[in-house]
């Protein structure tokens, strides 16, 4: 979904990319929704909702869609930045945090090795 919607901004095809932050945003609700119930797993989950919510307001205020995008997509960094800091401090002190941590992480691909 994020790629299509990264495609219309580099294209500056306003109407595919409003159309494809509908399914993204609610991707990042169904990613919090259907998350394990703990404060670990919900925190990264939280950083990728935040993530795919950031593009959205980041491409929309770039093609100049909403006058505020861009001042919205700072907020979501800032939400981004902060669930994965409170997801590494948990990690750091909890071995169940580190492991449920480690796991959502390598599935988003960060690298983090097995």
């Amino acid at each position: 979904m994020l790629g299509s919607l990264d495609i219309s901004w580099f294209f500056r095809a306003n109407v595919p990319a409003a159309v494809l932050t509908v399914p993204t945003i609610l991707t990042c609700v169904a990613i919090v929704r259907y998350s394990e119930k703990t404060a670990a797993s919900l925190l990264v989950s939280g950083a990728v909702a935040f993530w795919a919510s950031f593009n959205v307001f980041w491409v929309l205020g770039d093609l100049e869609m909403l006058s505020w995008g861009l001042d919205a997509a700072k907020i979501f960094i800032a939400l981004l930045v902060a669930c994965l800091i409170g997801a590494l401090s948990a990690a750091a002190y909890n071995h169940e945090a580190k492991e449920i941590v480690l796991e959502r992480l390598r599935r988003v691909r960060i690298g983090i090795p097995k």
